[in-house]
């Protein structure tokens, strides 16, 4: 995203998708805490965890990234 003024565009990001394979595209603000763990911004590895201790029933199979 290059334009300062916002994006409405969205993302769809399924499930099982890896955290690898998750990217950083806004330019508009540090970065810094989340290329050190990016549970801060996208916690799906505790969802996961929540669901395997029963503490949460399900996971939604699909979640939204809006810029």
């Amino acid at each position: 995203m290059n334009d300062s003024k916002g994006d409405c565009s969205y993302r769809v990001i399924p499930l099982d998708t890896p955290s690898s394979e998750t990217v950083i595209s806004h330019l508009f603000y540090d970065h810094s805490d989340v290329k050190v763990d990016l549970e801060i911004m996208f916690p799906l590895a505790a969802l996961h965890r929540l669901q395997r201790e029963s503490k949460v029933e399900s996971i939604a199979p699909h979640h939204f990234s809006f810029q």
